[in-house]
């Protein structure tokens, strides 16, 4: 086999999974759910029906329907469907009893599929008393299958896998394997199972799940005027172990967070973190050790690092089942920071250094977001492997569909395994993918840990005016930022903490002459982003009391000075005079309504709002100036805001809106606030609307198993498409994503549409084929084609785009595509047939012309 077709790892629709070579499956009665069925038993009070397949067994708890599917399964003739109709306070079960070998780790795959987002529970648990749960995974099922992958020790041999549902709906099974394999758990296969932290030694660059974000120290002024050029790390020759190091450089008012891959633990056991540090000037850090007893469940030590090498550590006792070790600190001037040989083990004290596997790996896709096109016709990820590679070894490389729930599994083979080209999975389908990449030997074993990359393939953003678009996000101002920001296809920016180029503590931090920075902002707008600038933020000299003079907030006091008033006019002149051109929109201060950011009153804020709009328009005239950065749950004090504000003082009402729910329906929550916020301004002739912050929140990674607390990788997809839809729908005239600005752990559920890599999350993926399809469009109209589902018209230079989901209960019948029409998914690729099913997720439809 060639590198170049072992390589071609094809995404088609509902492949089965190819077992590792090194795992062993188990043998596994009816594991598809195929026939015979049999009629569940029947139970007392629970109004439970139908039949279960041969070898599964059933526990219904409330009125439910047990029935087999034959019109939808993964493999065979059949596959399992379970109807809750009531939850009546404990949870109906489906599963099996197995025979397992005790103590010892298993991987369990099932596939599983929903109605709307349906949430469910995985379990293993001993089948006697005392009836132990190894495994509770919740999980969040979509309408299509997936494949879910869950480990866990069996604690007995004779153990129930169970799947439980606590709410109502209807969930389908099929398709179980079960497999023991020493990949399974690569902490048992490590070296002497010392080193907990796989990639340990940036063999291979910051790759494994590690984190380098450089971000704002206290000196705000110093950061706006270096976060341009700010570079994360560089790989080094001088090395405390092995061949290479990572130098961080960080100037002037900048800090680095460095954040490890989480390392599975054993709760109640003694840890130790430990890594190399060398710094060529004197700075003090701090090195944190997280998922420990203690407060904030974290221990940390100061370190001081010096010219030379040195190694570090910090200890604690587990409290949780994963712990992450975080180097940070902001140096008070401009230093190299390198590092190297991390290492996590267990016991009190840190012992020599030794790497987890003789390998590392990385996977690189040197484009903004891992962003590639659906027309482009060169694109590669590089697999780099660092070490000793012994003859006969090999790569296992996985991808997946993180859409479809699609995967496969191929070994790849080649004489020169240290750089592999790997062709991406899934043609030219547009989509959001992970490529995983594991370095084994001839029987094998792993000689590296897994790493792990997501990438999306999108279209190519709709060429529309600033002027004339929806969307915008919070960003950098740096060229990679920058630049995923436009291959998503924003047109605008907010600055607010994503930049504080034009904050009054940055431009102003001591009483006597501005200084600017431009390099953001030209590039910015070099790349045709309009960007909504700040004017908020007033340093603490201009007030009586400070509310903070170091950190995050000491750039919001209010102005309270004497001669207060006439300092706010200036800094608003002279910064609007100073952009003019390239800032032309300016929003006065964010969420004034929160003492964190405003700690005045909501009179004071009223005023420096007067106060700015005429200082900005004499500096200006084309000047945007929007106010209030309202909330639905700051409505009285946004009223009294306004009773302060002169007719005519602003140009567009500002607000932010979060929620973490499925917008839709004739009565949604963008509409009431919509309503609610033009209705509370007074006026026959209202003010626009602009959502200068939203999103549902936390979102998950894709590189971890969603809590269920954060919005999950699936449900992202279809929640900003229909979030961004009901507020344009509803009037609002733009709306910016908060925020790329950062980079998260790996593995964290954040506000942050990005994983710690700077691959995109789905969200993102999905927001950008919303844009593809809508921007620079009008809205037309809402209908509803069938009950409990509707449809939202744009129309734009003849075309008709429309887009369509159910938000409510009604016909399930399939619903005939109008002719002339063709049909796309939620990540924009063609639907064949000639009729739609409708689920909560939406779908396009694209029309030439408007029909009469």
């Amino acid at each position: 086999m060639t590198t170049k077709s072992a390589a071609l790892l094809s995404l088609a629709t509902l492949l089965p999974l190819f077992p590792p070579a090194s795992a062993k499956p188990l043998e596994v009665l009816n594991a598809g759910l195929e026939e015979p069925y049999k009629p569940i038993p029947r139970q007392a009070d629970t109004e439970a029906t139908g039949e279960v397949a041969d070898g599964w067994f059933a526990r219904p708890q409330g009125p439910a329907r047990f029935s087999r599917e034959t019109d939808s399964v993964v493999q065979g003739k059949s596959a399992q469907r379970v109807e809750l109709f009531k939850f009546n306070g404990r949870q109906t079960e489906i599963g099996k009893r197995l025979s397992l070998s005790k103590n010892t780790r298993h991987r369990f795959t099932l596939w599983l599929k929903g109605d709307n987002f349906t949430s469910v529970q995985l379990l293993l648990r001993d089948a006697r008393p005392p009836y132990a749960t190894t495994i509770n995974q919740k999980l969040e099922l979509s309408p299509e299958w997936k494949a879910f992958e869950v480990t866990g020790e069996a604690s007995a041999d004779d153990m129930f896998l169970v799947v439980a549902m606590h709410a109502p709906g209807a969930v389908w099974l099929d398709n179980l394997q079960i497999e023991t394999a020493e990949s399974v758990a690569t902490e048992k296969t490590q070296a002497a199972t010392l080193n907990l932290v796989g990639n340990s030694s940036f063999e291979a660059g910051a790759s494994g799940g590690w984190r380098i974000l450089i971000r704002s120290g206290d000196g705000f002024d110093q950061v706006a005027r270096r976060e341009y050029s700010a570079e994360a790390f560089r790989e080094d020759v001088s090395a405390f172990a092995g061949e290479k190091s990572l130098v961080i450089p960080l100037d002037t008012g900048l800090a680095a967070v460095v954040t490890s891959p989480s390392c599975k633990v054993e709760r109640g056991s003694d840890y130790t973190a430990s890594i190399a540090v060398k710094a060529d000037s004197p700075s003090e850090f701090e090195l944190v050790l997280s998922g420990v007893e203690g407060p904030d469940g974290a221990k940390s030590v100061k370190i001081r690092p010096s010219s030379s090498w040195q190694r570090f550590s910090v200890s604690g006792k587990a409290a949780s089942d994963w712990m992450q070790l975080t180097l940070k600190g902001a140096p008070s001037g401009k230093i190299d920071l390198s590092i190297d040989a991390a290492q996590l083990e267990k016991g009190s004290s840190a012992t020599a250094y030794q790497p987890a596997f003789p390998v590392e790996l990385g996977l690189e896709l040197p484009r903004p977001g891992s962003i590639v096109f659906n027309d482009d016709t060169d694109t590669a990820m590089e697999c780099r492997a660092e070490g000793p590679i012994p003859a006969g070894a090999h790569f296992k490389i996985t991808s997946q569909n993180l859409m479809r729930g699609t995967r496969r599994e191929e070994l790849l083979t080649s004489t020169k395994l240290s750089r592999v080209r790997l062709t991406l999975p899934g043609g030219n389908e547009q989509g959001i993918f992970k490529v995983r990449a594991l370095l084994e030997d001839s029987q094998g074993k792993p000689l590296s840990s897994a790493v792990e990359k997501t990438f999306a393939r999108l279209p190519h953003p709709r060429d529309v005016a600033p002027d004339q678009s929806y969307f915008g996000i919070h960003v950098p101002l740096k060229p990679v930022f920058l630049d995923t920001a436009v291959a998503l296809g924003n047109k605008w920016i907010r600055l607010h903490d994503a930049s504080w180029v034009t904050k009054w503590a940055a431009v102003q931090p001591v009483e006597g002459p501005f200084v600017f920075a431009d390099d953001g902002v030209d590039a910015a707008k070099a790349r045709g982003l309009a960007i909504l600038g700040m004017l908020d933020g007033a340093p603490p000299w201009t007030s009586v009391k400070p509310a903070a003079t170091r950190g995050y907030f000491s750039a919001y006091n209010v102005p309270d000075r004497a001669d207060g008033n006439a300092l706010w006019s200036r800094y608003v002149k002279e910064t609007v005079s100073h952009y003019a051109g390239r800032i032309d929109a300016w929003e006065v201060w964010n969420e004034p309504w929160g003492k964190g950011f405003f700690p005045g009153t909501p009179e004071q804020y009223g005023e420096l709002l007067n106060l700015a709009y005429p200082a900005a328009k004499e500096a200006n005239p084309r000047a945007i100036i929007l106010g209030f950065s309202s909330a639905g749950h700051k409505i009285d004090w946004t009223k009294a805001a306004l009773n302060v504000v002169r007719p005519g003082n602003f140009d567009v009402f500002s607000f932010h809106d979060y929620n973490p729910g499925l917008y839709g329906g004739p009565d949604n929550n963008a509409l009431r606030l919509a309503r609610r916020f033009s209705d509370i301004q007074g006026s026959d002739t209202p003010r626009p609307l602009w959502d200068t912050e939203c999103g549902p929140g936390h979102v998950a990674s894709a590189y971890a198993q969603s809590s269920g607390k954060a919005v999950s990788l699936r449900a992202q997809m279809t929640h900003i498409v229909r979030f961004d839809v009901t507020q344009i729908a509803a009037g609002v005239r733009r709306l910016f994503y908060y925020s790329l600005h950062s980079l998260p752990a790996a593995g964290e559920e954040s506000f942050i549409g990005l994983e710690h890599d700077g691959s995109i999350r789905p969200i993102m993926a999905s927001r950008a084929i919303l844009a593809s399809m809508i921007d620079g469009a009008t809205f037309d109209s809402r209908f509803e084609p069938q009950p409990g589902v509707e449809g939202y018209v744009f129309k734009h230079n003849g075309e008709r785009v429309t887009v369509l989901w159910r938000y409510g209960p009604g016909s399930d019948g399939p619903w005939s595509i109008p002719g002339g029409s063709s049909a796309f998914d939620l990540m924009g690729n063609p639907l064949p047939g000639t009729s739609l099913t409708f689920t909560a997720d939406p779908v396009y439809l694209k029309q030439a012309r408007p029909q009469n």
